[in-house]
C-alpha cells in the first residue's frame, strides 16, 4: 500500500516531462509545416541578399502552394524582387524576376525625378525605358528599369557608368524636366 503514492507522482512527473516535450518541439514536428518567409520587408527592384529571408513554423492550412524549401530560397540569393513583400509573408519562386536584373557589366543608376519632364506611361520593374532629350529628340539609349523608389516618380534602371553620366551630364545641363522616359513596349 505504501507504494501507491510514488506510482500517482511517478504519473504525475512523467506527464508533466511529456507535455514539456510536446511542447518544446515534439508537437512542431508533427502537426506543423515549416515555411520560408520574409525576415523583413522586401521593397520592388531590392535584391535578395543572405538574411533576407527566414523559416517558421505554421499549420497545413497556412501554407501557401508553391513555397520554396530553405534549399530552393538560397537559389534566389542576387535576384530582384518584382514587387513589394511584407515581413513574414510566404515566399514564392514567382515574385523574383529575371528580367529585372542587370545585364551583365551593368549597374544600377537612380533618374532623378527632376531631370524628367514627361513620362509615356507608368512603369514597371522589368521594363525597358527610351530615355530622350526633351528639347531636341535626341535618343540616350533603352535601359530596364530595376526599382521604382516608393513615394517618388524617380527610377533606377540598368546602364553602364559611362551610359549613366551621359544621362546625368544631359539632365543636369538642360535643367529640370529635361528628359522624356518612353516605355519601349508602347512606342
Amino acid at each position: 500500500m505504501k507504494s501507491r503514492p510514488w506510482i500517482g507522482l511517478l504519473l504525475v512527473v512523467l506527464s508533466i516531462a511529456a507535455m514539456y516535450l510536446w511542447e518544446s518541439g515534439l508537437r512542431s514536428r508533427t502537426e506543423l509545416r515549416k515555411v520560408v518567409v520574409f525576415s523583413k520587408d522586401i521593397a520592388a527592384g531590392e535584391e535578395i541578399v543572405p538574411g533576407s529571408f527566414r523559416t517558421i513554423y505554421t499549420t497545413p492550412q497556412s501554407v501557401v502552394p508553391g513555397g520554396l524549401s530553405e534549399e530552393e530560397a538560397g537559389d534566389l540569393y542576387g535576384l530582384v524582387a518584382s514587387a513589394f513583400f511584407r515581413e513574414n509573408q510566404q515566399v514564392l519562386a514567382e515574385y523574383f524576376s529575371p528580367k529585372a536584373m542587370a545585364p551583365p557589366g551593368t549597374c544600377s543608376f537612380p533618374v532623378e525625378s527632376s531631370w524628367i519632364g514627361a513620362v509615356s506611361r507608368l512603369n514597371e520593374v522589368g521594363d525597358t525605358v527610351g530615355i530622350y532629350l526633351s528639347d531636341t529628340g535626341e535618343s540616350l539609349g533603352s535601359y530596364r528599369v530595376r526599382a521604382l523608389p516608393t513615394g517618388s516618380s524617380s527610377l533606377e534602371i540598368a546602364c553602364s557608368l559611362e551610359q549613366y553620366l551621359l544621362i546625368r551630364t544631359s539632365a543636369l545641363q538642360r535643367g529640370p524636366g529635361s528628359l522624356i522616359v518612353a516605355n519601349e513596349e508602347y512606342k
